[in-house]
């Protein structure tokens, strides 16, 4: 699944280099991979398998770190081999009102609707009080 992951990542960096207006730095594209990895390995080690949503929860915890995230990204942060798992989900969040999408050329990105980015912040703030 990574080496998948960096092809697409090569892919999007190639599409980038041809879309003046999306144009990646390489050095933000590699902060990107190092944050989805950290982020990755941290979801793993909560014993994220064992929660009935842990997707969606898994998805939204990353768009709080990412802001911004493509499918095969959030794939690759869950560590979730089936992208249509992940689309059904991404599609029931923003059916519900969690998620909002823009679209770069063929790709999707998601982020937090900035109510709910704002809910969940506050709602972290608390936690960490606690």
């Amino acid at each position: 699944m990574t080496r998948e992951y960096l092809e697409r990542v090569e892919n999007f960096t190639e599409f980038c280099k041809t879309t003046p207006t999306l144009a990646c730095d390489l050095m933000e594209l590699n902060q990107r991979c190092e944050k989805i990895e950290q982020f990755r390995k941290s979801f793993s080690e909560t014993g994220s398998e064992i929660f009935t949503a842990s997707i969606r929860t898994g998805i939204v915890l990353l768009l709080l770190t990412l802001r911004e995230a493509s499918v095969c990204e959030i794939q690759m942060a869950l560590n979730e081999p089936r992208q249509p798992l992940i689309s059904h989900h991404l599609s029931e969040m923003r059916k519900a009102g969690w998620l909002q999408s823009k679209k770069h050329g063929r790709w999707t990105c998601y982020s937090l609707v900035p109510k709910k980015r704002e809910s969940m912040t506050h709602l972290l703030d608390v936690i960490r009080e606690e």
